[in-house]
């Protein structure tokens, strides 16, 4: 769902998000992860934190999915590193100095306004993008979904390289990837909601579930 989103990205950087953010406006304390906040604490009966388990199974994704996951990718590089000023240990876990993606390449300006991704964090936002895209629909009607996301990211994903001794790299990168998901994951369901999108997932159950809203709605809408 999200590799097709952003196969037709138009920026002046890697899939720079220019939506005015409206479409989280409603529900931003409930899905955000506070990146200084420790997932568990907030699971203080074992009862309350029941989630799914995630069977970690390859997925084969087209050389388009490949390059697309890149260019997210570099977009979320980007993004970190203002958060660490440049950090330079931060930069060579998290930046390529080769122009290898062929996505990225036919959308640079300029040399410098689009980001390659180390090929080390490419693979780990590909794994979470793939824990994210299984997992969501058995997790989005629970409450702190930001969190679980947070502690099923730091479960099933391997981030042991991403350290940093001056900044909580592992962290901050979790923390951009659950905001980048939730975000265009909102976004494709409020597009749905609407009538907007009729070419979507029909194997992903949320998907439907708005879809059918849709459709049980318009004719209200008609009315007005």
């Amino acid at each position: 769902m999200l590799i097709n989103n952003f196969s037709s990205v138009k920026s002046i950087g890697n899939c720079e998000i220019t939506d005015t953010g409206h479409v989280l406006d409603n529900l931003k304390q409930f899905l955000m992860v506070n990146e200084n906040t420790n997932p568990n604490t907030y699971f203080n009966d074992p009862n309350e934190f029941k989630l799914p388990l995630f069977q970690n199974i390859s997925k084969s994704i087209t050389q388009v999915g490949d390059m697309t996951i890149g260019y997210i990718t570099g977009y979320l590089a980007r993004s970190i590193m203002k958060v660490v000023k440049h950090c330079r240990i931060c930069r060579q876990k998290l930046i390529c100095t080769n122009r290898t993606n062929v996505l990225i390449a036919c959308k640079a300006y300029t040399v410098k306004n689009l980001t390659d991704p180390s090929e080390e964090f490419i693979n780990a936002v590909k794994d979470m993008i793939n824990i994210f895209n299984e997992l969501i629909p058995k997790i989005c009607f629970q409450k702190l979904i930001g969190q679980k996301l947070n502690f099923l990211f730091e479960t099933y994903s391997d981030l042991s390289n991403f350290e940093c001794p001056i900044h909580e790299l592992k962290e901050i990168i979790k923390s951009k990837v659950i905001q980048f998901v939730l975000f265009n994951y909102c976004k494709k369901t409020n597009k749905i909601i609407k009538g907007l999108d009729r070419n979507f997932d029909k194997s992903m159950s949320t998907n439907c579930v708005a879809y059918n809203y849709y459709l049980k709605h318009k004719s209200n809408k008609n009315k007005k």
